[in-house]
């Protein structure tokens, strides 16, 4: 599947509606093609830094929508390409730490509606856990 990423988004990015647009719009193409495919084939999903570089996304923002959307439509994410992005370091220890606090879906997506630039994504979710 293909998804468009939003160009250029800048502080935008971490609003609430352009949150909601990003992830209806990943949870969207990852969830038609499970629906085709039926539940019990659900494939995971690879994918990487969707809408960062020359779109100049919040690379972490990025993941943690994606991340979101493929729970949402029941795919697990199986392998995230970072292409040396250096924003996503301590993505490993993120997964980690988001998954020993036992936070559900909707925590994850009620935290987002709160985030800002002035910090890393990561940093904002894991001190709101």
């Amino acid at each position: 599947f293909c998804v468009d990423p939003l160009p250029h988004p800048g502080v935008r990015q971490y609003s609430k509606e352009l949150i909601e647009r990003e992830l209806r719009k990943f949870y969207c193409g990852v969830c038609n093609y499970s629906t085709m495919e039926g539940e019990d084939s659900l494939k995971g999903v690879a994918t990487g830094n969707w809408g960062c570089g020359v779109f100049g996304g919040d690379a972490q923002l990025k993941f943690v929508i994606q991340w979101a959307a493929a729970s949402l439509a029941k795919r697990p994410i199986i392998h995230y390409y970072r292409y040396g992005e250096r924003k996503l370091a301590g993505l490993d220890e993120f997964i980690v730490a988001v998954k020993k606090s036992e936070v559900t879906l909707e925590g994850i997506l009620e935290i987002m509606q709160c985030l800002s630039p002035s910090s890393g994504v990561f940093t904002q979710i894991l001190a709101s856990l």
